[in-house]
């Protein structure tokens, strides 16, 4: 989070008339946009010995009567600011212009990923703690889904606020040996050094075969 919280300021300060805001930022927003507004959240991060790649999603939203144009400019601006700041940016991808068929807004989907690479001895996998059990896997994935319960005010269909957010993290473990997992049931997960903390778990996945176990959690430390 410590990243995409760095890239909007970083891109409020560089980009002037554009809004930047947290997808899911926990409190009540205005419900007519007056001006273009970029959204930002996590996509999903991968963590191998040596290495860290985090993917960060963006939507850029267009006011009625902004042309499509308007969105490639604040796009190029994004990818100018974020080169320039983080010599980590090693990739990006734009999908095409939608209109959102609550909003009648023109939006246009991003996506930003961000590489660190540190010396790694060879063979060195990523420690990880599963119920109190010490494992080893090749490779961590995560991904996170966000959810939650549209409030509309009477009488208009534009959602102002989200009711209970809920913050869904699901982590894929590679190369790792699953036997005896199935047996751990709502346990804590810790990934990494210094570790990232996952509590309540459940498994979502494991297979024997594939050396993967999948779990997800809603509480992340």
């Amino acid at each position: 989070m410590e990243l995409l919280e760095a890239l909007l300021n970083l891109f409020s300060g560089k980009i002037p008339g554009v809004d930047f805001r947290p997808a899911y930022p926990g409190e009540q927003g205005a419900r007519r946009v007056g001006r273009p507004v970029v959204t930002g959240e996590i996509d999903g991060e991968t963590v191998k010995p040596g290495s860290d790649e985090l993917r960060l999603r963006f939507k850029i939203f267009l006011p009625a009567g902004t042309g499509a144009s308007r969105g490639q400019e604040i796009f190029a601006a994004m990818c100018k600011a974020a080169g320039e700041a983080y010599p980590g940016f090693s990739a990006i991808a734009r999908g095409a212009a939608q209109v959102e068929k609550t909003t009648g807004m023109l939006v246009i989907p991003c996506t930003l990923t961000f590489l660190t690479e540190e010396s790694a001895s060879p063979g060195e996998t990523v420690p990880v703690t599963l119920g109190g059990r010490e494992f080893q896997a090749e490779a961590v994935k995560l991904s996170i889904a966000f959810g939650g319960d549209d409030l509309t005010a009477i009488g208009e269909e534009l959602p102002f606020a989200v009711e209970e957010p809920v913050t869904e993290y699901t982590v894929e473990l590679d190369g790792i040996a699953p036997e005896g997992l199935e047996s751990l049931a709502r346990f804590t997960a810790e990934i990494g050094t210094p570790p990232e903390i996952y509590r309540r778990c459940r498994w979502k996945s494991i297979s024997a075969a594939l050396r993967r176990a999948v779990f997800v959690s809603r509480e992340k430390a």
